[in-house]
């Protein structure tokens, strides 16, 4: 999506559309939610449709997996951080500290 474009011009029903055609965990994604959480701003938009992707991605790993200890520390650091993209930064940090409690 252009940049450029005025929020009124935003292809947000083709964009919401292309998300879930890559992503079936997408599948609430409307155009009606973008323009919400964007409120004209690009950025937010931007933002938005990034937490998404992120939260998708980590929903699909960890949907029955075996990896629950990794996927609880990722969700912990997730929300120790407050967002998502973020979240593998302070991931290490959680990871070690789930790794010492279990450990006991």
């Amino acid at each position: 999506m252009d940049s450029q474009l005025a929020p009124p011009e935003w292809p947000l029903e083709a964009l919401a559309t292309k998300m879930k055609q890559y992503c079936y965990l997408l599948e609430d994604l409307t155009a009606q939610v973008l323009q919400e959480q964007a409120d004209g701003d690009y950025e937010l938009l931007r933002d938005y449709l990034k937490r998404r992707a992120v939260d998708a991605f980590w929903q699909k790993v960890c949907s029955g997996c075996s990896l629950q200890y990794f996927c609880f520390a990722y969700q912990l650091a997730h929300l120790v951080s407050g967002c998502p993209v973020w979240a593998p930064f302070v991931f290490g940090v959680a990871a070690e500290g789930l790794l010492e409690a279990l450990s006991c």
